[in-house]
């Protein structure tokens, strides 16, 4: 009852933060109603300390800030609950965090997921100017072998020299060799055409590995699975995985 000034939140949260570990949920309520970040970064550290991380990310969650979004997206992400932890880098609008949760799609084999992370993570690095960042996700995206995103990234970067040289390297992993040779020419690298054009008699056979490729995939098995109705637990159809593996 003793208004919405901070120091009535305050006396609030410090009334539920001295009845004891059990009240202090009630306590962080308070203090982030009245915008008491420290009292907020107090409680998450002593649930930390306590062994309970998860009611920490929650605490911090309810300070709404930059910094609390953080600490609690790390918490999230280090207890493997990366959908939080996703949602905490957002708001918290933490570029590195939001990439570390790209990384982990990548890893898991969620490639188009993992590449509209990292184009929102680009986005943001050029709304702070911040080139360096840029070239690491452009490094990345080559290593990855996206190199279309990478010459996105170096562009944005200023990196034009780079930004040509994946384009040219898209042109070739997708085998247009006259769209790679006119990126070559643009960058002036003789030695690049030279070579197209000298290894032509490997490169053009290529397209036929590649269309005999894609046909496999679109024939592609599925694989069917038992679910156990207690544990939840999926497992594989042994005949499937071996028609698949075939």
């Amino acid at each position: 009852k003793g208004g919405s000034e901070s120091v009535g939140f305050e006396a609030v949260g410090d009334a539920y933060y001295n009845k004891g570990m059990d009240y202090y949920m009630k306590a962080a309520d308070a203090y982030a109603s009245g915008k008491i970040s420290d009292k907020v970064d107090k409680i998450g550290k002593e649930y930390i300390t306590a062994g309970k991380p998860e009611l920490a990310a929650e605490v911090y969650m309810k300070a709404a800030t930059e910094d609390g979004y953080i600490k609690a997206g790390d918490l999230y992400f280090k207890a493997e609950d990366y959908n939080n932890a996703f949602t905490a880098y957002e708001k918290g609008n933490h570029a590195e965090g939001i990439k570390k949760f790209a990384d982990k799609l990548y890893d898991d084999g969620k490639i188009s997921d993992g590449d509209a992370q990292y184009t929102k993570v680009g986005e943001m690095y050029a709304a702070k100017s911040n080139p360096d960042g840029l070239k690491q996700l452009a490094k990345q995206s080559e290593l990855r072998g996206n190199y279309n995103m990478a010459a996105g990234f170096y562009e944005k970067a200023g990196e034009s020299a780079k930004a040509g040289t994946a384009r040219a390297m898209a042109f070739l992993f997708s085998l247009d060799f006259e769209g790679a040779k006119a990126e070559y020419e643009t960058l002036g690298n003789a030695d690049m055409i030279k070579a197209i054009h000298a290894n032509m008699k490997y490169l053009e056979p290529l397209k036929d590995v590649v269309y005999y490729f894609d046909e496999v995939k679109k024939s592609e098995p599925t694989i069917s699975y038992y679910a156990d109705t207690i544990t939840k637990k999926r497992t594989p159809v042994k005949t499937d995985v071996e028609a698949y593996n075939t």
